[in-house]
């Protein structure tokens, strides 16, 4: 068996680590190939399954709408919580296993639901009703199982190649097995299980199936789970009543109330770490008092224990020099007036009419309307859910790769969600709603294999193009090949829309996969790579030592990124259908997509991906009001 993999909390030593081997990244990736075959694969035959149930359309796709929804929101939450789990298992690989579980009882559910229903209430109207429920309750769960599952794995990913300089080869790998997943789905599903003895035994087709992923998950999740070897993250605890002194090194001084020792804590371990330029030790701040939450944890490995009694007496007389030095330079700045008759002379009526005439009627307007606008702001954002404030609060550059994510996402999940009607009803002109032996049926059905063939070739190619991505973003750089990948994908839209041929549109269908390749690579590539200069691309956001609960880990940032993946599945599935009907044409599937892949092309021409264009951007904006560490920074 090859040896595991030591995966360490997070930390700030910068040492390079021993690089992964081959099997080892292979295996760890292990999981992402069992995500993704089980969704392909189980997708496939939920939708007919629902419409067999009775379930109409528009529910139906309300139904598939509600695992991404529910991953919006409570996935980032999960993120942060892997961040801080200090479970003896690790930090990532727990919820790993919870979802896995969820998983594996979703595939359970879904083709045994109408059974489960007659062994509770035998054969009747309430058993198929409840196999109806099970049915609905298991396709909700498989979707969302298998992509809040991704985070916790993307975590682990970027731990375990942190400082091995193998961000780019890890998650060349991962986009790899995320093809090869959809490969093996789709090529499961092609097959007649049910003529063969497998059939026979579990009785059709679809019990074959899901009987097939569950025996092949359980393979790849085990292998996972064991090669990953996670350290527990150790905690040391700050009680609610404890206080947090700034020494004069930039240092948190803990405070306890039992008397008996405090904990120096370093300002990079409470939330973002901060820029060696933008320093807090100020004279007249030193010892200056900070509040804890109760939900404060402070995890560090090199936190040194003081004495209480040589703390005590340091603080005091760091609290008497700053207070006589605040009152020196007070002193020299602004001088005190023995006598305020000659101030009071000099001040006269013609002065104070001269400075009251410089706070204008327009100023006052300006000041009421910005104060208006901050308030309403204001209002807004607290009514605003956890994780859409926690995406308003994310840095710069994470911000604009987000939003890049999501504008891609969006345009290949247009194409991938509904690629295969549009072609069973535009190129075949078939009729999903007619008669099931009507000839219109019959083309849509071919159409919809066709389309299947041109999911598994997208599948191939991303594949392929995945292995080369490591060479190509050394070659070419992060950002160049991004765009490449997106750019191809938006000109094999176009080129679709101007297809009728349907050996012409698989050809289309191809081109997509170097699109997915990218996605599934480069974003993550790149949030490991602001980690490991935390210091320097996350600067705009200096001194939000934050509790657990906002604290941005790998875990957090991850989520963020999926988010992005998540919510647009759900944007597409609220307004697709809505557009189709007022339109009246599948064309709109692709016009959407192509659309997306144009804006997505710009966004990646604003992802920040070196220290060179993160200081040009902050330049570029010159806005005083925002501290300047990120400009100032040197780069090392």
């Amino acid at each position: 068996m090859p040896e595991g993999v030591m995966i360490v909390p997070t930390t700030d030593s910068k040492v390079l680590r021993t690089p992964l081997t081959l099997v080892q990244l292979l295996l760890l990736n292990s999981i992402i190939c069992g995500l993704e075959f089980c969704a392909s694969a189980g997708f496939t035959y939920i939708p007919p399954m629902l419409l067999k149930s009775g379930i109409s359309e528009s529910f139906m796709s309300a139904i598939l709408g509600m695992g991404p929804l529910l991953c919006f929101f409570i996935v980032p939450v999960i993120g942060r919580a892997s961040d801080n789990c200090m479970s003896r298992y690790g930090r990532r690989r727990p919820f790993i296993f919870v979802f896995s579980i969820g998983l594996l009882l979703s595939l359970i559910i879904i083709p045994y639901g109408e059974y489960l229903g007659v062994f509770a209430f035998g054969n009747g109207s309430h058993s198929k009703a409840v196999g109806v429920v099970l049915l609905t309750l298991g396709a909700i769960l498989l979707d969302f199982t298998s992509q809040a599952c991704m985070t916790p794995c993307e975590a682990l990913l970027s731990d375990a190649c942190k400082y091995t300089n193998q961000q780019d080869r890890c998650f060349t790998i991962y986009s790899l097995m995320c093809s090869l997943g959809g490969c093996i789905g789709y090529l499961i599903t092609s097959l007649d299980w049910k003529s063969s003895s497998i059939g026979q035994y579990f009785g059709n087709q679809e019990k074959s199936v899901f009987s097939l992923l569950i025996l092949l998950f359980l393979f790849t999740m085990f292998a996972t789970i064991c090669i990953a070897e996670e350290e527990p993250l150790s905690p040391i605890e700050v009680k609610p009543s404890d206080k947090l002194y700034l020494t004069p090194n930039n240092s948190f001084i803990v405070k306890t109330m039992d008397d008996q020792e405090g904990l120096t804590v370093g300002v990079n371990d409470l939330g973002y770490e901060t820029s060696s330029n933008q320093s807090l030790s100020d004279d007249n701040c030193n010892n200056f008092p900070l509040s804890l939450q109760p939900s404060q944890i402070v995890h560090n490995n090199e936190v040194s224990l003081h004495n209480e009694k040589s703390i005590h007496n340091e603080r005091s007389l760091n609290t008497n020099k700053s207070l006589q030095n605040s009152r020196s330079s007070q002193n020299d700045r602004f001088p005190i007036k023995k006598s305020r008759t000659k101030c009071d002379e000099a001040l006269t009526n013609e002065a104070c009419a001269r400075i009251a005439m410089r706070v204008t009627a327009m100023t006052k307007i300006k000041r009421i309307i910005h104060s208006i606008f901050s308030f309403i702001a204001l209002k807004i954002y607290n009514v605003l859910p956890s994780t859409v404030k926690n995406i308003l609060q994310i840095p710069l550059v994470l911000r604009k790769l987000a939003f890049a994510n999501f504008c891609s996402w969006t345009a290949i999940m247009s194409f991938n969600l509904f690629f295969t009607d549009f072609v069973g009803q535009h190129i075949y002109g078939g009729n999903p709603n007619a008669d099931e032996t009507s000839h219109l049926s019959h083309l849509y059905d071919q159409g919809v294999r066709m389309g299947s063939w041109g999911l598994f070739l997208h599948c191939i190619t991303s594949a392929i193009f995945a292995a080369f991505i490591e060479n190509l973003c050394k070659t070419f750089g992060i950002k160049a090949t991004y765009f490449f990948g997106m750019l191809s994908f938006t000109l094999a839209m176009l080129g679709m829309l101007l297809a009728d041929n349907p050996a012409l549109v698989n050809i289309m269908a191809s081109l997509t996969g170097f699109g997915f390749a990218t996605l599934t690579t480069i974003p993550f590539i790149l949030v490991t790579s602001y980690h490991e200069e935390k210091e320097f691309f996350y600067c705009d956001i200096n001194f939000q030592y934050s509790t657990s609960e906002n604290k941005h880990g790998f875990g957090a940032d991850m989520a963020i990124l999926d988010s992005a993946y998540f919510l647009s599945q759900v944007i597409l599935s609220l307004f697709m259908g809505s557009i189709v009907s007022y339109t009246g044409t599948v064309l709109s599937y692709i016009i959407v997509a192509a659309i997306f892949g144009i804006i997505s092309c710009i966004c990646i021409l604003n992802v920040i991906t070196s220290k060179q264009q993160l200081v040009s951007h902050m330049n570029a904006q010159k806005d005083p009001n925002k501290p300047n560490g990120c400009v100032q920074f040197m780069i090392l």
